[in-house]
């Protein structure tokens, strides 16, 4: 026997070893886990210091269905259908705020018929969005009249409040404009009063 025979059957002997070991050691997951490793440590330097390439069968351990997770038996978990993940880029989804915003803008110039027959579903409740209504669930939100109509009322109501808002800022504008000469006096008259004094103190 060649002594690359030799380092192949220890190697074998090894890889039996390691899997007649784990085997034993099964109950005690932990333990069982750090001796494959370890030895599969040792087998693959040896095949790294020899140069050789150790047969799949012999390298590798067949991987075990996972059966338990976190406790729960897998056969008992029911698989649900998830949304698939779509990646969309920055400039696609500025794109679409500014289709959004462009048709928020013209909303309440279209006809409700007109909307729903013709402005994507995605459209109309990016629109809902931008108005501050809340769609518990967009995936079975109906596009009619009515909802049109609701959206039509939360643009209204926001508009009226920007309105009153502005209305507020400009009354308070005009309220520090209408002081300010009146403060403007009262520190020309302050001025005079401590040049008053200034010169009286002085004679």
């Amino acid at each position: 026997m060649s002594q690359e025979d030799k380092i192949l059957a220890a190697i074998h002997i090894l890889t039996q070893a390691k899997e007649e070991t784990a085997e034993l050691l099964k109950d005690t997951p932990m333990l069982s886990i750090r001796v494959e490793n370890t030895m599969g440590l040792l087998i693959r330097g040896i095949n790294h210091a020899n140069g050789f390439n150790v047969a799949a069968s012999e390298e590798k351990k067949e991987s075990k269905q996972l059966s338990n997770f976190f406790g729960l038996d897998v056969q008992d978990i029911e698989k649900q259908d998830l949304p698939a993940v779509v990646e969309v880029s920055k400039s696609e989804k500025d794109l679409f705020m500014e289709r959004i915003q462009i048709l928020y803008d013209g909303f309440l110039d279209r006809e409700d018929k007109e909307i729903v027959e013709s402005v994507p579903k995605l459209d109309v409740l990016g629109v809902a969005k931008l108005a501050g209504i809340t769609v518990e669930n967009p995936a079975s939100q109906n596009i009619t009249q009515t909802f049109v109509k609701s959206i039509k009322k939360a643009i209204k109501d926001k508009n009226e409040v920007e309105a009153n808002r502005q209305k507020e800022l400009t009354n308070l504008n005009k309220l520090q404009n209408a002081l300010n000469p009146e403060t403007d006096k009262s520190i020309d008259l302050q001025k005079e009063i401590n040049e008053d004094v200034n010169t009286e103190d002085q004679q």
